[in-house]
């Protein structure tokens, strides 16, 4: 029986402190270092996940990849800051892995994870006209007309039957909607103010409530803005 190697990421909120234990790396230079974080604490649920991991041969992403930014809290609360969210994949990801960071908090206590592996195409935003199913009941009447004049006797395949039920669906086009006000430019500039707030306190230029305030500060002006449409 053929055994399929399956290539597994998992990210989310562990609610474990790893400080800086794992297992040893190799990085692009070929040395051998260990990992890092900015949350030196360490828990029983850390030291569960991370004996896991080491079992396993997985490996946690957070302070092991390229970027500056790997090692940063993913939580910041009013009463403390820490690494408690994670991005784990298994052994056979480890060498697709191009970048990892810590992102910019956006309306959570907790920071994004971004990651970016080798060899996945990034899905943009777009506003250009596309075709796409119609389910109103005019569209279902015009699906159901289109299948009547099918002449199934003639179709000897799946793929030629799928085909008739793909041709007999009817289509319309849709511009996906840019939202305006906030959700445009004011909503880029911003979220540039926060991007910086949190630069500093990266930087130690300002401390955790600081950090929190601002944010909170974020937040009630964008329920505004939204409450005003």
């Amino acid at each position: 029986m053929e055994i399929v190697e399956r290539k597994v990421i998992i990210g989310g909120d562990w609610n474990a402190r790893t400080g800086i234990m794992g297992d040893p790396y190799i990085d692009e230079l070929g040395d051998q270092v260990v990992r890092e974080s900015k949350d030196k604490v360490v828990n029983g649920e850390g030291r569960k996940m991370m004996g896991w991991l080491s079992r396993n041969d997985w490996r946690c992403l957070n302070g092991c990849a390229k970027d500056d930014l790997c090692d940063e809290y993913t939580y910041v609360g009013a009463r403390v800051s820490s690494v408690i969210d994670y991005v784990v994949v298994s052994d056979n990801v480890w060498e697709r892995v191009d970048e990892f960071k810590v992102g910019d908090m956006s309306g959570s206590d907790h920071f994004p994870l971004e990651c970016v592996f080798e060899g996945v195409a990034v899905k943009r935003y777009t506003s250009a006209r596309k075709k796409v199913s119609c389910s109103s009941e005019r569209g279902i009447q015009r699906y159901r007309e289109n299948l009547g004049k099918v002449r199934f006797g003639e179709v000897v395949s799946i793929e030629q039957l799928l085909e008739c039920v793909r041709k007999s669906v009817c289509k319309k086009e849709r511009r996906d909607e840019v939202k305006p006000g906030w959700f445009d430019a004011e909503c880029m500039i911003a979220k540039r103010g926060l991007r910086e707030v949190v630069s500093r306190f990266r930087l130690s230029q300002i401390d955790r409530m600081q950090l929190l305030e601002e944010r909170r500060m974020h937040d009630s002006k964008k329920r505004v803005e939204r409450s005003g449409e």
